[in-house]
């Protein structure tokens, strides 16, 4: 990933307070057109978690419970895809680099919530229903056991604490404000932010979700 890149992410980031105002007026324009179900892609657990990226997605589940039209959230956990470009550094020579310690994350692979999400869409009986939708809870050492098994290689994992975290991704080039994100994303990693007490995603599938190790071998052929 190229650091110009992430400087636009970080943008992005500062416009989701923008996001959710466009959020409540979707939700007041809905009821005034006769929208008769809202579908929303939420976080983990976002009603209740402490996460860095529960909150603002909690705001949003508010606003859309608050016109009184049906709604169905679905809540997704990490992306495998996620970390595709870290992988790819890694592959390039580079440790796996984290702070989140023990904590666990429930990859899931992107093709199977969109999967999820249309059955929810096609089908009846979802209405103000949360779901949550994640995959197997690994460390960060499983996930890098999982690409390397896939690719052949031997990747290192390093584990730092939050303040050499930062400082190695300041030294790489990496802007003030993203270094800030990336880091209280791994604290939250490391607090359970990201692991998921249940999954209802074999669920709404109707089959058994695609594992890391499956995911990353179609990633990464």
């Amino acid at each position: 990933m190229k650091y110009d890149e992430k400087c636009l992410r970080v943008q992005i980031w500062k416009g989701m307070g923008l996001f959710t105002l466009f959020c409540k007026l979707y939700s007041n324009l809905t009821k005034v057109n006769g929208v008769s179900q809202m579908v929303y892609s939420s976080a983990p657990r976002a009603d209740v978690s402490e996460f860095v990226l529960a909150g603002i997605h909690r705001e949003r589940e508010n606003i859309i419970k608050a016109s009184g039209i049906p709604y169905v959230f679905v809540r997704n956990n990490w992306y495998v895809e996620n970390e595709l470009d870290t992988i790819q550094q890694c592959l390039n020579g580079t440790p796996w680099v984290t702070s989140a310690g023990e904590g666990k994350v429930a990859w899931v692979y992107r093709p199977d919530l969109g999967e999820a999400t249309a059955n929810v869409l096609a089908g009846d009986g979802h209405d103000n229903k949360a779901y949550e939708l994640a995959g197997e809870n690994l460390t960060q050492q499983q996930f890098v056991d999982a690409v390397n098994e896939v690719t052949g290689k031997e990747i290192p994992l390093l584990a730092v604490d939050s303040e050499a975290h930062a400082k190695m991704l300041k030294e790489a080039g990496v802007p003030e404000e993203f270094v800030s994100m990336l880091v209280m994303i791994q604290n939250g990693i490391r607090e359970g932010g990201l692991e998921a007490p249940h999954s209802d995603l074999e669920m709404l599938l109707g089959h058994k979700p695609t594992s890391v190790k499956e995911a990353l071998q179609i990633l990464l052929k």
